[in-house]
């Protein structure tokens, strides 16, 4: 499939952005709508400042992350040194993005005074749905994920990393497999929200989540960021399948507060 929608006197518009943009539109409207059931006191236009600030950190943290890992690559002699930030070009680490993000909000939630697990809760399994969609959008491109494959499911691409490394050869569509664990993800972490949780919990639920899809995938995808000479995406989701069970289990977050301890509704009637 070529990636690219719209050529037109060299303005390109590509699958991946157009898949990307609409993600993070549902997205938007879905943590909109979240705020509002337990009566967070964020306008619209707060909630959108929110989004876009969080949103940019994300990026730049992807950034600064793939490139620490390959400064071998983008600062030697033959580089020009501009190539640093021209992520057009491909080269973003959602370990990064996350890390960044994660902090932006976290600092705005303390400028605001609202606790980080109950604005959190609100925001993580929408989260997936932006990443189920940059997940179809880097198969469209043809980006290097899957390796070979005798299966059915197996895809030759024709376009990108993965038709010049694999010509001719079936490969895991591992990008459709980590779309549609995050759409399950989704549901679920969506609708155990909406229950009587400890705050925090559900953001740990997507950690786990998250970190389990990455471990799966790992059997079925070629090798990318190194740490200490072993498989980064291995180390960090090994590390977050530790880390959120040690904080459901060490916090009980999986016990039900009581009645009316929550500080946040989680019902409301409202209207747009």
């Amino acid at each position: 499939m070529d990636p690219i929608l719209i050529s037109f006197n060299g303005f390109q518009i590509r699958y991946f952005g157009v898949l990307l943009a609409f993600g993070l539109v549902i997205m938007f409207i879905k943590v909109r709508r979240n705020f509002l059931a337990i009566r967070l006191n964020l306008t619209r236009e707060e909630t959108l400042d929110w989004f876009l600030i969080t949103f940019i950190y994300g990026v730049v943290g992807a950034r600064i992350y793939f490139v620490l890992f390959n400064l071998d690559y983008y600062f030697n002699l033959s580089m020009n040194w501009y190539e640093v930030f021209a992520i057009w070009h491909g080269g973003l680490s959602f370990h990064g993005g996350v890390i960044f993000a994660a902090f932006s909000f976290w600092s705005l939630c303390r400028n605001r005074k609202i606790p980080f697990g109950v604005a959190s809760d609100q925001v993580v399994a929408p989260i997936l749905i932006v990443q189920a969609f940059a997940c179809i959008g880097s198969f469209v491109n043809g980006e290097l994920l899957g390796t070979p494959t005798n299966s059915r499911l197996g895809i030759i691409f024709e376009y990108g990393p993965a038709a010049e490394l694999y010509p001719n050869i079936r490969v895991h569509p591992a990008w459709i497999y980590c779309a549609l664990l995050y759409l399950v993800g989704f549901l679920f972490i969506d609708i155990m929200s909406k229950g009587r949780l400890k705050d925090g919990f559900a953001t740990t639920c997507y950690l786990l989540w998250y970190s389990l899809v990455q471990l799966l995938i790992s059997f079925v995808r070629t090798p990318g960021l190194t740490l200490f000479g072993a498989d980064e995406t291995l180390i960090m989701s090994i590390a977050g399948v530790v880390v959120s069970i040690g904080l459901i289990v060490g916090k009980r977050l999986y016990r039900k507060p009581p009645l009316g301890q929550k500080q946040f509704p989680s019902t409301r009637k409202w209207s747009t």
